[in-house]
């Protein structure tokens, strides 16, 4: 090999090697752009799927408080429900505001059995319970309503 080609082979190795780092560089541009999409795109749906759980979550304390309106419900059944439902909403000043009776009532009945637990209960347990969630909810009666009407419209 004479001293003439040497250049020659040298810039071609170097050609090549930067080739390949701009083919890899190229590659990992567009692994990282379609990545970036993909996340923009979970962002997006998720989104839509946060404003459809609100909008779902706002038509149940509507339905609640009409519920609850026309005595189909019990007071405590619809605080617990839409307690636990607005957690789910972002609120507005005036929202918390109504929404706070019924957190305040189904905080007073929490620790009253449901379900399971009161099919456990013996019937006087049960009829002692069920006097002390009259009167609790007796307390919080116009509050709630209140409420109920003014979400529900």
């Amino acid at each position: 090999m004479t001293y003439t080609l040497l250049p020659t082979v040298i810039f071609g190795v170097l050609g090549s090697v930067t080739l390949c780092l701009a083919g890899y560089a190229l590659f990992l541009f567009l692994r990282l752009r379609k990545q970036s999409l993909m996340r923009k795109q979970e962002a997006e749906d998720l989104l839509v799927l946060t404003a459809e759980r609100e909008a779902h979550a706002r038509r149940s304390i509507k339905l609640l408080c009409d519920a609850l309106l026309k005595n189909d419900i019990s007071d405590t059944e619809a605080a617990m429900r839409v307690a636990y439902l607005s957690q789910q909403i972002s609120l507005s000043d005036d929202e918390k505001q109504h929404l706070e009776a019924f957190h305040q009532l189904s905080k007073a009945t929490a620790h009253i059995p449901i379900l399971g637990d009161w099919q456990g209960l013996s019937r006087s347990e049960q009829r002692s319970f069920k006097q002390e969630r009259v009167k609790i909810e007796a307390e919080f009666h116009a509050f709630i309503h209140a409420s109920a009407a003014h979400l529900s419209d």
